[in-house]
């Protein structure tokens, strides 16, 4: 990153006119804002009612609405705001609960896909929501859901073969609430963990037992909102008068092809395992404080069916974590990256590996470390495996006694926090690097945060800046964090990349303005090739 000179732009419109419609909360690569005089987005910019958000190859851009719902572009897309309104009286976008009738949004989806999920609108009003396909209108009653319309442009995702079958229509699934698609006058309910398929010119719509890749992925890697996907549960439940299918037909398959759907090639589909609803395990505290709620945040560049990376924040209760003597995270409950939009979890063992770079920092409250050598255990829906660490780390900062967390509401004002700490980067070829400069900036008055990172690993040095925001607007607890670097530069071979981070407060309220006194963050950095991808965990203090 340049030297840091950033200024947080705010999220929130305060002006009860509303001119916009909202605005842009991350950009990552080219992305256009199409109107009579177009402009080259950059995050920050508003967005007005009868723009179209048009997202490049290999883009990205994330959009925050006035009414607090946000839309996650795919690359390649091409995204219309038709109608935007709301009432009156509602002043301050991101805190309004309902909207009636006055508030309506209408948007279209022209080329590519989306995730998303719902604001005010719609939840007051199910009939102020609607998003238009080339196949159909979708509405809402609250929800949180992916749709991608490939129509020979869905070819960008990672393993997908020459000669692969990929159906021309809309993909649709749904992580949280009910969507009602209107396809050919005959409406659908598609619910919480159902996946369907609406072809291109007719035909009888189809019931997937499993997203494929292209709902959750594009050349670009994944996408995402911020904060990662929600907490929608798999269904079995059958939507009457459509084929129950694991993929569209043909899906995969070309003419004497006899691989098994997705056995030889899982870049095509990524199977969802089911519902996770908690595990029973043995997770006997190793002291008195680690019975306690506790923040984690971690990253690891590959997990076994899994191969992307993953920088996630958790928020675990005393019964999904366990410590060693010293104090050192030895096993967790977390999210696992399934590359759909229903999110499951598994529980991470120490296994054989062993526990490196362990260090505390007793202003901040925090302890971080990384674990190294041997074999992790992952156990996902009562099915264990192991992820060999022989060549990468799981790498992880957590903090103290968190049963109270920091609370946030009342501190107003920008805060640079101080690196104290770190974990040594690693990358996914064996290679231990070195943290050099890192940064973290909070701006509570606007839930934003920005990170810089300058890291060496293997002879290449790594510079990385990107931003996020805070609680609500991430999809996270009020004192959680998670964002995107969105400009990568890797010297010296002149490389770019892409990556994400996530984190959250922590310490007593010392900080300037009352903020937290300390925040912990870990992080995944991918080069643009997907040769490479580097992870690493860092802790800071208040100044």
């Amino acid at each position: 990153m340049q030297a840091f000179a950033i200024i947080l732009l705010s999220l929130v419109c305060l002006n009860p006119a509303f001119a916009g419609a909202g605005k842009l909360l991350f950009v990552s690569g080219p992305v256009t804002i199409e109107r009579p005089t177009p402009l080259q987005a950059s995050a920050g910019d508003s967005i007005e009612q009868g723009d179209v958000i048009a997202t490049g190859e290999k883009a990205r851009a994330q959009l925050l609405m006035n009414d607090g719902a946000r839309i996650a572009l795919r690359s390649g897309s091409r995204f219309r705001i038709d109608e935007f309104s709301l009432p009156a009286a509602v002043t301050a976008p991101v805190k309004a609960t309902t909207a009636n009738a006055s508030g309506r949004t209408v948007s279209s989806l022209l080329k590519g896909g989306f995730r998303t999920t719902s604001g005010a609108i719609g939840k007051g009003d199910p009939a102020a929501y609607a998003v238009r396909t080339p196949v159909g209108t979708l509405g809402i009653r609250g929800t949180r859901y992916a749709a991608v319309w490939c129509t020979g442009d869905c070819r960008d995702v990672p393993g997908v073969l020459p000669g692969d079958v990929i159906l021309d229509g809309l993909y649709l699934a749904v992580d949280e609430g009910v969507v009602v698609f209107d396809y050919g006058g005959v409406e659908f309910r598609v619910t919480a963990g159902q996946v369907m398929f609406f072809p291109a010119g007719g035909g009888s719509p189809e019931s997937l037992d499993r997203a494929p890749a292209w709902l959750d992925q594009d050349g670009a890697g994944r996408f995402q909102l911020a904060g990662g996907g929600g907490s929608g549960k798999a269904s079995e439940a059958a939507l009457p008068g459509v084929n129950e299918r694991r993929g569209p037909a043909g899906e995969g398959k070309v003419q004497g092809d006899t691989r098994p759907p997705a056995a030889d090639n899982p870049g095509i589909e990524q199977q969802i395992q089911g519902t996770f609803q908690g595990e029973t395990v043995d997770l006997t505290p190793a002291g008195p404080q680690s019975a306690q709620r506790r923040d984690l945040a971690w990253s690891v560049a590959a997990l076994t069916n899994a191969p992307s990376g993953y920088a996630s924040v958790e928020d675990v209760p005393a019964a999904s974590y366990a410590l060693d003597g010293n104090g050192n995270l030895i096993r967790f409950v977390g999210d696992f990256p399934t590359g759909s939009v229903v999110t499951l979890s598994a529980t991470y063992d120490l296994g054989t590996a062993a526990v490196v770079n362990a260090i505390s920092g007793p202003i901040a409250v925090l302890r971080w470390g990384r674990w190294s050598g041997g074999d992790m255990g992952v156990n996902v829906n009562g099915t264990p495996s192991t992820t060999s660490l022989t060549q990468q780390s799981l790498h992880w900062i957590l903090s103290g006694n968190a049963d109270a967390a920091p609370v946030l509401s009342a501190v107003r004002g920008t805060v640079a926090y101080t690196l104290v700490g770190a974990t040594n980067p690693t990358d996914n070829a064996g290679n231990v690097g070195t943290l050099g400069t890192a940064s973290l900036t909070a701006d509570f008055t606007n839930n934003l945060v920005a990170s810089t990172l300058g890291l060496t690993v293997a002879g290449n040095t790594w510079t990385a800046s990107g931003s996020g925001a805070i609680g609500a607007q991430a999809g996270l607890p009020a004192h959680q964090f998670a964002g995107f670097y969105d400009t990568i530069q890797i010297d010296p071979i002149q490389g770019t990349g892409t990556g994400t981070f996530s984190g959250f407060f922590s310490g007593p309220s010392t900080g300037p303005g009352g903020a937290p006194a300390g925040t912990g963050i870990t992080f995944n950095l991918n080069d643009s090739l997907g040769q490479f991808q580097v992870n690493g965990a860092a802790a800071f203090v208040a100044p």
